[in-house]
């Protein structure tokens, strides 16, 4: 989402702010991939954090996911 965010910038001519969603978006990639893997290789000591990790990754991906989504001309 925030790649695509930064293509749109990036064409509007605004480079600081496309440069912004790149590293953003990298960052919270990182930081949730490594945070999904943290859990996944505690999970023989407790499988329930390995969920709630996970499910809570999905409670804040989808609603933001589906927000811009209906913001999009594309799909509307």
């Amino acid at each position: 989402m925030m790649y695509g965010e930064a293509k749109y910038l990036a064409v509007r001519r605004h480079r600081i702010g496309s440069a912004l969603c790149v590293a953003v978006g990298f960052a919270l990639s990182a930081l949730l991939h490594g945070l999904y893997d943290a859990t996944a290789m505690l999970a023989g000591y407790g499988d329930g954090t390995f969920l709630l990790v996970v499910a809570v990754i999905y409670a804040i991906v989808f609603p933001v996911v589906r927000a811009a989504a209906k913001h999009d001309r594309r799909f509307a």
